[in-house]
């Protein structure tokens, strides 16, 4: 089941990743992609699993060693480490938010997308964090109402009236392909927001390196203005 879900999770990447690219939803492509790419997309997990779990464990013990001290203390440090473990959490999300953008779009290894999200990233957290915060926004509420919906017919699964069997999995049908639907959608809102993000980046590197060459420009000129 784990690995069925790491594949459909990946084939859906590909999938994004491709109709992006193309007008038209190549499924032979989409395949051949999620088959090549899948490792990276687990390698990636993975490490950014480890740089945020192993920080917060050494954090989390550290705070429950102060309860061998007093409770006042062991309160007090647990308080600090759950405000600091919150923003170490956004920080490293906002941060790597585009790693899989980039392994997609630019064909780079695991480590090479990680670098390159964190280094493109730096200074631009606002506009990361409105690409995040929909994207969450969304998920949440379709989770939510998915939730409600499924907490409504829990009761109606396997009974014995058809009628309620019927509501049941057509409740559950229809939240897993809302689910679905959103999960596309928000993938190419991602994917399209990393290509907008780079096409401004590459703005504002071409307007910065205009200014330095015009101010150089100013003091070659009057330098030599000066020397005669």
């Amino acid at each position: 089941f784990i690995i069925s879900s790491i594949y459909l999770y990946s084939l859906s990447l590909s999938a994004a990743s491709v109709l992006v690219r193309k007008p038209k939803l190549d499924w032979k492509a989409s395949f051949d992609l999620a088959k090549k790419i899948i490792w990276k997309i687990i390698g990636i997990t993975l490490i950014i699993s480890v740089i945020i779990l192993v920080p917060l464990t050494v954090a989390i013990i550290l705070g429950m060693s102060f309860f061998l001290i007093n409770k006042l203390a062991g309160v007090l440090s647990l308080i600090a480490v759950i405000i600091l473990s919150i923003i170490y959490i956004g920080y490293i999300i906002l941060r790597l938010f585009f790693a899989l953008p980039v392994l997609f779009f630019e064909n780079k290894n695991v480590m090479e997308s990680l670098k390159q999200s964190y280094s493109m990233t730096k200074g631009r957290s606002k506009e990361v964090m409105r690409i995040f915060g929909l994207i969450f926004l969304v998920a949440f509420c379709v989770g939510i109402v998915s939730s409600i919906a499924g907490a409504l017919v829990e009761d109606f699964a396997f009974s014995e009236n058809m009628l309620e069997n019927a509501v049941y999995w057509a409740v559950t049908i229809l939240t897993y392909l809302a689910n679905a639907f959103v999960g596309a959608l928000t993938t190419l809102y991602l994917f399209y927001s990393y290509l907008d993000f780079t096409k401004s980046t590459v703005t504002k590197k071409a307007v910065v390196l205009k200014k330095k060459s015009k101010i150089w420009s100013e003091l070659l000129k009057n330098h030599s203005i000066s020397r005669k």
